[in-house]
């Protein structure tokens, strides 16, 4: 007797096409990111971008890594038989356009800011937020300013030391140097 859950690893047919799908779509990016794309695998949406993968490199071819249960082939083709929306068009929010091609844009030197493309487009990732450091408070100089015509130095940086010690550590200073003195 035939089980049908055997045969397609238990998954549905609609799961085990979305998992075909996902699979296609990890390996266009896997080949995209290694500069191996063949030109013409292209488009702007999910399934335009598997029709054309597929018209490329044919019905008929698997990536290797696909497991068993999902893998399509003679007798079990991948169909992607659904159409976009005709009405669906990429729009760029906020930006005026331009008598300009994209081929004719100037380049442009400026630094990219952290969530820009390429192309200048803003990404959809926010930066996380950045926690403030706390600054330590910077107190003025105190001590002595050396006086060129009595030539002081020495008294002046001994001083100035024993200063800076006593202003950090006036308590510390008075429990230990005040009860010997």
């Amino acid at each position: 007797m035939c089980q049908l859950a055997k045969l397609s690893g238990g998954l549905s047919g609609y799961l085990r096409q979305e998992f075909r799908e996902l699979e296609l779509l990890n390996e266009i990016t896997r080949l995209r990111w290694e500069g191996k794309l063949k030109p013409n695998v292209g488009g702007n949406t999910r399934s335009t971008l598997l029709k054309s993968y597929l018209r490329v490199y044919g019905q008929k071819h698997c990536p290797q890594h696909v497991h068993n249960h999902l893998k399509w082939g003679d007798q079990d083709p991948l169909k992607v038989d659904y159409d976009d929306d005709n009405d669906f068009v990429w729009k760029e929010v906020g930006a005026a356009s331009s008598g300009k091609n994209h081929a004719e844009k100037d380049t442009n030197p400026r630094k990219r800011k952290w969530a820009e493309t390429a192309s200048g487009n803003k990404m959809d990732i926010s930066r996380p937020a950045q926690k403030k450091q706390k600054t330590a408070r910077i107190e003025p100089f105190r001590g002595l300013i050396w006086d060129s015509e009595t030539q002081s130095c020495a008294y002046d940086s001994a001083l100035t030391i024993f200063l800076n010690i006593y202003s950090l550590n006036v308590r510390k200073w008075q429990d230990t140097v005040c009860v010997n003195n």
